[in-house]
């Protein structure tokens, strides 16, 4: 550089003049943008735009630290701050996410690509829609538990060698899960999908309720019913006492709020002369409670199609096993053939004689029939033993006669159709067990047994018989499915948790237009000839 007039170099010109006062620093500053720097006595002043496009700064929040730019990056986790600045990398910020912070989970501690963000296309009404995807562990094992539950899925699918080699393939970041940690991420989905639909009852407002409690606290002393009649005179409405539903009774509820609407203004002036009922309904509850009496009064068409296939399933059943199940009900000590009769009785009063008749010769045709194969298998173990009774001695031979008379005297006395089995159990009073107790009945029988040995067969093979005429095979295919030959040791828990998970995500996805992919719905197959 040029010395000047006197020696003096232009820098140092320039220090003169910009130092003019003499304290070091230029009288006036231009105004600093952040981006030009300016020079004092000895040092540079300097502000720095740092792009933050390292993923650390998840995990990290910068703070202005001091005059010349410099600012501190802390630890979101245990509050470890690191100086930063424009010639400063985030090395020591990486390090202490990797291993130097004991308190920052384990799944924020991944390589920094597992933290990467990708650009994914999403569309929204045919429009594309630019979304940041980025890997989640926790979220891909929750997807996994859904994939298990609905699909009915192993859990040691997730040890299966080719899947883990695909899972690999779609994401090398995702750990696969082992079988038991994945049985743990069924169950908690199955939790939290409960408490989802625990808190949807919550959240419902039954105007059903409303009305009943209306017509219980009107109804609890007799100077609400004065006052609710005073109500209905000044309405200038016709008084019905007030009354309440059997709630498991629909017609019984129809009722009930047929009442309600037709005392509406009655109600409604009630709520003005008693200042502690507690039960006012808004106009839009009204509306509900007139939408809900219409559902009950008048069925869709849907609901009477329904019903009457219902009503032909009602039919077969009855028509075709009702004989077998009264037996079965006979055979019960403590009320015999009594509770057929009062049951019977209920339903068609006017068949009730021909149908008490018909059942107990049925009854008795059971009863010959396993009386005839019992005496048949006592004919044949007595014979055999004659037959080996020839070749032994005096004292043997007479001990095998006198076995074979008592089974011949047993035999006669069960084929007296005067003092039958049968005839004598239905004779003798009614078991003093009462019909609240826990009883068990082929325990009962298995104890008679040596008294009514005929008898105590039939019991056995009557009431072995499913009471469903559903096979059983279709009513428990689902649980079969379930406890499969890959699960056949699952606990309660697991496949109350399978179960509920599978049939709540499926309606899920079926509620919003999606397909599961089974078998039964298409696939591959439909390209087979």
């Amino acid at each position: 550089m040029e010395p000047g007039i006197d020696g003096e170099t232009a820098e140092e010109i320039q220090r003169i003049q910009v130092d003019a006062d003499g304290d070091g620093t230029p009288p006036s500053q231009p105004v600093d943008d952040g981006t030009t720097p300016t020079v004092g006595t000895n040092k540079r002043k300097r502000k720095c735009r740092v792009v933050k496009n390292s993923v650390v700064w998840k995990l990290f929040k910068s703070t202005e630290k001091d005059e010349y730019g410099d600012f501190m990056a802390s630890c979101n986790y245990c509050g470890t701050e690191y100086l930063q600045g424009n010639s400063r990398s985030t090395s020591s910020l990486l390090h202490h996410m990797r291993g130097g912070c004991r308190k920052m989970p384990a799944r924020s501690r991944a390589k920094p690509a597992a933290m990467q963000r990708l650009l994914q296309l999403a569309s929204e009404q045919g429009q594309p829609n630019p979304s940041v995807w980025e890997f989640d562990q926790g979220r891909s094992r929750k997807n996994l538990a859904k994939m298990v539950a609905g699909h009915e899925y192993p859990f040691n699918c997730a040890t299966h060698h080719f899947f883990k080699v695909f899972a690999t393939d779609l994401q090398p970041l995702f750990k696969m899960p082992s079988r038991t940690t994945l049985r743990a991420d069924c169950v908690a989905l199955y939790e939290e999908e409960k408490g989802l639909l625990y808190d949807l009852f919550a959240k419902m407002d039954c105007k059903i309720d409303a009305i009943r409690d209306t017509m219980k606290y009107i109804k609890h002393s007799q100077s609400r019913m004065e006052k609710f009649k005073l109500a209905a005179s000044q309405e200038d409405v016709p008084y019905r006492k007030p009354a309440y539903d059997v709630q498991t009774r629909w017609n019984s509820t129809y009722l009930m709020l047929d009442l309600a609407l037709h005392l509406k203004k009655a109600i409604i002036r009630y709520a003005k002369l008693d200042v502690r009922y507690p039960y006012s309904l808004s106009d839009e509850q009204w509306d509900h409670v007139v939408t809900l009496h219409g559902h009950l009064k008048v069925p869709y068409p849907f609901i009477v199609d329904m019903g009457k296939e219902m009503f032909l399933k009602w039919n077969k059943y009855w028509e075709n096993g009702n004989v077998l199940l009264a037996v079965a009900c006979a055979l019960d000590p403590r009320c015999k053939l009594h509770v057929v009769e009062y049951y019977f009785k209920m339903l068609h009063p006017s068949e009730l004689q021909d149908f008490m008749t018909n059942l107990k010769q049925c009854f008795d045709d059971m009863f010959n029939e396993y009386l005839l194969a019992n005496t048949k298998a006592s004919q044949s173990q007595t014979g055999g033993t004659a037959h080996a009774s020839g070749s032994s001695s005096g004292s043997v031979q007479q001990t095998n006669t006198r076995a074979g008379l008592k089974d011949f005297l047993n035999v006669k006395k069960q084929s007296d159709p005067m003092i039958s089995e049968l005839d004598q159990y239905l004779a003798e009073p009614l078991d003093h067990c009462s019909l609240d107790d826990d009883f068990d009945i082929l325990s009962w029988w298995k104890l008679k047994a040596p008294k009514y040995p005929v008898l105590a067969r039939l019991a056995r093979d009557v009431l072995a018989v499913p009471i469903s005429t559903v096979a059983s095979e279709s009513a428990f295919s689902y649980a079969g499915r379930t406890l499969s030959p890959t699960r056949s040791s699952l606990n309660d828990e697991s496949v109350e948790a399978l179960i509920c998970a599978q049939n709540w995500l499926r309606a899920s996805v079926i509620d919003s237009g999606g397909q599961l992919g089974d078998d039964d719905e298409g696939g591959e197959d439909d390209d087979h000839v």
